[in-house]
């Protein structure tokens, strides 16, 4: 699991900081650590969005949430059923956010 690590995240990162400290006149590395978390910013800001934008969503969505558990607060099966319909209906993905 470690080398997997290495492989997929710290060294694509170490070979990117030593790239951009390299081009940096007097190879100044606070700087070249600023400008490469900007350029993971930038990469994940997407992935970061979509995740806030669906909190928003689920967030609008929890009033009629809390009225089907009230509803159906002993039928389980079926106010899974009620949250998923709801979910469907409003073009909601509830894991969306579990991803970042």
């Amino acid at each position: 699991m470690t080398n997997l690590f290495n492989i997929i995240l710290y060294e694509p990162m170490h070979n990117a900081l030593v790239y951009i400290t390299a081009h940096m006149p007097g190879g100044d590395v606070g700087l070249a650590i600023i400008i490469l978390t900007i350029i993971v910013r930038i990469i994940i800001f997407p992935l970061s969005h979509k995740a806030a934008k669906s909190q928003m969503e689920l967030k609008r969505l929890e009033p009629e949430l809390a009225k089907i558990k009230v509803d159906y607060k002993d039928k389980k099966e079926e106010q899974a059923k009620k949250t998923f319909e709801l979910y469907k209906q409003n073009k909601i993905n509830p894991f969306s956010s579990c991803i970042l």
